[in-house]
């Protein structure tokens, strides 16, 4: 039991966790937004573009919830909760932008489906969130153990 506490004590493995559940979530509220808009939407590039602004709104929430409270423990209150969550959107809408911009590419540029587009610019941005959380959102605390 030891080396599982020590090991949801690595802010790096819970942020992978969480971003796991989180990339997971977010994946399947496009899938499931990409079937409705798709069959009431001619224009395909309207339906996924839609579906994708749609699960970026439930997923980034989803988010912010599980980053704040499981990955980087963070106790901030008042004003200063405020601003932590005006620092996550900033990395998060910098990773919508960069979504937006990737999606159509992948789709028709390169060819892939949009569901697949979708989970490769979901990959990229794996990466670009935990540098923007880990040292931007929530750099103002210490992280507490378990």
């Amino acid at each position: 039991m030891i080396p599982v506490r020590t090991a949801l004590n690595d802010t790096r493995l819970r942020f992978l966790l969480i971003g796991a559940w989180n990339t997971f979530f977010g994946y399947a509220a496009f899938w499931v937004m990409y079937g409705v808009f798709a069959r009431f939407i001619t224009v395909n590039y309207v339906a996924y573009t839609s579906a994708q602004v749609v699960s970026w709104v439930i997923s980034v929430l989803n988010a912010y919830l599980l980053h704040k409270y499981v990955t980087f423990r963070s106790a901030a209150k008042g004003r200063d909760a405020i601003r932590e969550f005006f620092r996550f959107m900033q990395t998060y809408v910098a990773m919508f932008i960069l979504g937006l911009l990737m999606l159509p590419f992948f789709v028709e540029y390169v060819g892939l489906t949009p569901r697949v587009a979708a989970l490769v610019a979901t990959a990229i941005g794996v990466v670009i969130s935990y540098v923007g959380h880990r040292f931007r959102t929530f750099r103002h605390h210490d992280v507490k153990p378990i």
